[in-house]
């Protein structure tokens, strides 16, 4: 059966798959990342454990294994890589991993239990980052509009979630946003150590499921076909809406795993945001093939950077009682930017030395909500 034949069979059968409980200790970590926002920078394994794995991993990684031109891209990465361990550090890496027969075989290396297992690793996490390197020098250089780039991307997560719910996934609501200009000032006003630089454009996307129990198989999903879990951008996500019990009802406990998915906290990025504001939130950079931008554009040099691009967008998941809640309470989004444009206020006009009460309705008022209609 072809590896597309696969994904077809998954599709229909992901919910019960999940529904047993038949996660793996592999599938818990990478959703792990999602949740945590650690980097897989620091782990010293994966869980790839056949070629059909492998593929589907490089595929939402923007690769087609049976793709000439792809391999060799691969092949290219993997050339610089040994490069740059043998230049920078002395490294000699073992022939089976110098000349691989297949590229697939370096990740089967890295998720076996070898003595050169973390040798395969340390190569991965190279050719990872080299990757994402030129893939930014490539968008950089790409004679097109960010804004083009963003609504092609745009459309494949809209038809990820439509064929999402052709196939049965519970999902409520679904909406993409853009930052205004506006609120980016207002953002960067706001806050002591922002500057221009920091708060960068991306996609916005929220998902609101019907149940909880909804929530893992969505972000399952997404993980194998949209968003490729090496690539969330680290410190950037946010859970307080589900549990880590959720995710190792057979497993347990463990103390194996290589992301923090026991520690059960939840960091307050946004001063602004209320404590009883409940959301899960992440930040990835999405893969997009620019080809067909490539073969109008005669520029030679764009070719040592490949034919992938990356394209920064968020996700906030909910559920639907959690979303009314959030909406009802406190944590609403009029209150928030109310309590923000507050703040921007006073560091451009100086505090008020009469007031008395910095958010009560009165002061808040002339600053009421407007545009975007989720947290930032």
């Amino acid at each position: 059966m072809a590896d597309s034949d696969n994904l077809i069979t998954l599709d229909f059968s992901l919910q019960h798959f999940l529904q047993s409980e038949n996660l793996s200790l592999g599938h818990v970590e990478e959703i792990g990342v999602l949740l945590t926002g650690c980097s897989v920078l620091d782990w010293h394994r994966l869980d790839l454990a056949t070629v059909p794995a492998v593929n589907e991993f490089l595929r939402v990684n923007g690769y087609n294994p049976n793709d000439v031109a792809d391999r060799d891209r691969l092949k290219v990465l993997h050339a610089r890589t040994l490069a740059y361990l043998k230049e920078e550090f002395g490294v000699s890496l073992p022939q089976i991993l110098v000349d691989p027969s297949r590229i697939q075989n370096l990740f089967l290396v890295a998720s076996g239990k070898s003595p050169i297992q973390p040798q395969a690793c340390t190569l991965l996490k190279v050719l990872h980052v080299l990757n994402h390197l030129d893939a930014r020098q490539l968008f950089i250089r790409l004679p097109v509009s960010e804004r083009s780039l963003f609504e092609e991307v745009e459309k494949r997560v809209r038809d990820t979630v439509d064929h999402m719910r052709s196939i049965g996934f519970h999902i409520e609501h679904f909406r993409c946003s853009h930052k205004t200009r506006g609120s980016t000032v207002t953002k960067v006003l706001s806050k002591e150590a922002a500057t221009a630089t920091q708060v960068y454009d991306r996609l916005r996307f929220r998902i609101v499921s019907r149940e909880v129990s909804d929530i893992v198989p969505i972000i399952y999903f997404l993980k194998k076909r949209l968003v490729p879990f090496n690539y969330i951008i680290p410190e950037e996500s946010r859970n307080n809406l589900l549990a880590a019990r959720t995710l190792l009802p057979r497993l347990g406990m463990r103390d194996d795993l290589q992301v923090p998915i026991g520690e059960e906290r939840y960091k307050l990025f946004n001063e602004f945001t209320h404590p009883q504001f409940r959301v899960i939130s992440f930040v990835a950079d999405i893969p997009h093939r620019v080809d067909r931008l490539l073969e109008n554009i005669d520029d030679p040099a764009l070719l040592e950077f490949g034919k992938i691009v990356f394209i920064p967008v968020e996700f906030q998941i909910f559920d639907l009682q959690t979303w009314e809640e959030n909406e009802r309470g406190p944590a609403n989004h009029e209150a928030y930017k109310a309590r923000q444009r507050t703040q921007v206020w006073r560091r451009l006009m100086g505090p008020d030395p009469d007031e008395e009460d910095p958010t009560g309705s009165a002061r808040q008022a002339p600053f009421a909500s407007r545009g975007s209609d989720h947290h930032e």
